[in-house]
């Protein structure tokens, strides 16, 4: 696995450091990558939301045998905290394979612990990979560009390029979606 380098910049207002990330190639405490062929990727109907009586996390792929992927899903302290997408028709088909980024909230903070941190290890593994995201419909975005511009920065220095990213707007079934585990 190949060296990479988070690269220095400015997010909002915070300046950001150049930051070496080693991945060497056999170690034991390294994410796995899974690969699933033909999953449905939903935009989330809950996030952040455990304080209204909701789900802080329902939305996103719905991985096949759900309760034995555990890796694959949103974690906390090693342990899946996610529910499972509403089940939804697809309504569109994604033919090139893409890895799964995760959710983009409006909240600074979680998107960066909770969200976004996979994204290294993604890139790591395939640095030309197209980057799936999701978000609440009800947040109005359409694309990446009606993100946040915070967000859009966390994601360019996490070093992803504006052109291999997708947000999923409404429920997609996938060719093949790959998922750094343990990372969430």
């Amino acid at each position: 696995m190949p060296n990479v380098t988070v690269r220095p910049g400015t997010i909002g207002t915070m300046r950001l450091a150049k930051i070496p990330v080693e991945r060497p190639t056999a170690n034991p405490h390294e994410p796995a990558r899974h690969t699933f062929h033909d999953v449905v990727v939903s935009p989330f109907s809950e996030l952040l939301e455990a304080s209204e009586g909701r789900s802080d996390h329902r939305g996103g792929p719905d991985w096949p045998d759900w309760n034995a992927q555990s890796e694959t899903r949103h974690q906390r302290p090693g342990r899946p905290v996610d529910e499972r997408p509403a089940h939804a028709p697809a309504e569109q088909r994604i033919e090139q394979p893409i890895a799964w980024g995760g959710p983009i909230d409006r909240h600074f903070g979680h998107q960066i612990a909770d969200f976004s941190m996979r994204l290294i290890s993604t890139m790591a593994d395939d640095p030309a990979a197209i980057v799936a995201f999701a978000s609440q419909p009800r947040l109005g975005w359409t694309s990446m560009s009606d993100t946040p511009a915070w967000a859009q920065e966390i994601i360019d220095w996490l070093g992803v390029p504006k052109t291999q990213r997708r947000l999923i707007t409404q429920p997609s079934c996938t060719s093949a979606t790959r998922c750094e585990s343990g990372l969430t």
